[in-house]
């Protein structure tokens, strides 16, 4: 039970260790001990899990970051972007995605130049491409939910491993 300064506060919570504070209209986000955890630095929290919290970084013009409830940077990243398919965040940084899950886990550990989820069938795409100009794809890689390759498609490329052809959904 978090405690009110005021019997005007009013506190409400995001997830099980991220609240707001609103006193005298101000906002303070504290977490299960009370503690403030947003300082100048972060504004704006975006996404709550238990793991960590999607915020702005005030100093990089908007770009975006994960702190834990302590107000601890959890990725040592800074992301120009970041937007949510189905249980999955998507992350850019100059051309380079990489893809998390909700608990902050990278689900593929390496970047790519796209990825995409497909939702009806719970498969993640992965491209690279050989530059931007011609979009030749060089690499493309197909994940499951888990993270486990299930399919390489290899005509792309005549140096990937040809051996590599795994396909485990039907």
């Amino acid at each position: 039970e978090l405690k009110k300064e005021s019997p005007s506060d009013t506190i409400v919570s995001l997830s099980n260790y991220v609240f707001i504070r609103i006193v005298d209209h101000k906002k303070v986000f504290i977490n299960q001990f009370e503690k403030e955890f947003i300082d100048e630095k972060y504004s704006m929290p975006i996404y709550y899990s238990d793991n960590f919290i999607h915020v702005w970084c005030n100093k990089t013009n908007g770009q975006n970051t994960f702190i834990d409830k302590d107000g601890n940077q959890v990725v040592d990243k800074i992301f120009d972007n970041v937007r949510e398919r189905d249980k999955f965040l998507i992350c850019s940084r100059n051309y380079e995605n990489y893809i998390y899950d909700y608990n902050g886990k990278l689900v593929v550990n390496r970047p790519f130049h796209s990825i995409e989820v497909n939702e009806d069938r719970k498969y993640i795409t992965c491209t690279n491409y050989n530059n931007f100009t011609e979009h030749r794809i060089v690499e493309n890689l197909f994940y499951d939910y888990d993270g486990n390759l299930i399919y390489e498609n290899t005509d792309f490329n005549p140096f990937v491993n040809k051996h590599l052809f795994k396909c485990s959904y039907t």
